[in-house]
């Protein structure tokens, strides 16, 4: 079991009951679409945005079509237009008051990428079979009812030998990840750790519960890595 140590001059019992209490506590809160909107328009999602872009591009074949699962209001698909215009971007959201938010951010094509907003489920996505090139989810996948047919959904729609990448908070952070993360934004190191157990225990995703998903999927290659400190990627290969 690993052994979590306790922040410099922190009562650390104190904050990890705090934070269990807090988290039996918090409900399942969705902000309105155009909430959703405004955090994407802003300064902290934006960088967000623009490392989960530097991250994805050079994964993305040149010309492709990317699927972006659970776009939302299309944060991530306006800043890669603009760092790929090479791609054809579709955006799939279940709520289409959040694409209508979202055709507000889009950035002018041309120059960037053309991007498609279209309200679909990832359980039954709306395309046929090897439709897409690439495919992407970005925090979203802990909020789908049945992720392993989700999973199974964005591998039958990618070409033979295309690439899925999906997005989660580390459930198993541990307190130097958290540190690393909170210095790298600038952020109180104690109110990251805070803010990474109460989410964690909702919306994280542990490397356990990741490789069980991964494993049970028709994936030709299957990768987990720690990205941003606090986040996975998880990389999937449909067969050839």
């Amino acid at each position: 079991m690993r052994c979590c140590c306790a922040w410099p001059g922190a009562n650390w019992d104190a904050t990890r009951m705090m934070t269990t209490s807090l988290s039996s506590r918090v409900k399942e809160l969705e902000p309105p679409p155009w909430l959703y909107a405004r955090l994407a328009a802003g300064g902290r999602f934006r960088r967000l945005y623009a490392r989960l872009a530097a991250d994805l591009a050079p994964r993305l074949p040149l010309g492709g079509r990317l699927l972006d699962v659970g776009t939302g209001p299309g944060g991530l698909p306006a800043v890669l237009a603009c760092r790929r215009p090479d791609l054809t971007i579709v955006g799939l959201d279940l709520a289409p008051a959040m694409l209508r938010q979202g055709r507000k951010l889009l950035p002018p094509s041309p120059p960037c990428a053309a991007v498609a907003l279209v309200a679909g489920d990832v359980h039954a996505l709306p395309f046929p079979a090897a439709a897409f090139q690439a495919a992407c989810a970005t925090f979203s996948l802990h909020h789908w009812e049945h992720p392993l047919q989700g999973l199974r959904e964005m591998t039958r729609v990618l070409a033979p030998g295309g690439v899925a990448c999906l997005y989660e908070l580390n459930g198993d952070a541990y307190p130097g990840q958290v540190r690393a993360f909170a210095r790298a934004e600038g952020l109180p190191a104690l109110l990251v750790w805070a803010a990474v157990r109460i989410l964690g225990r909702r919306h994280g995703l542990s490397r356990a519960r990741f490789v069980s998903l991964l494993d049970r999927t028709a994936a030709a290659h299957r990768e987990l890595a720690p990205f941003h400190h606090i986040f996975w990627r998880c990389s999937l290969t449909a067969p050839n």
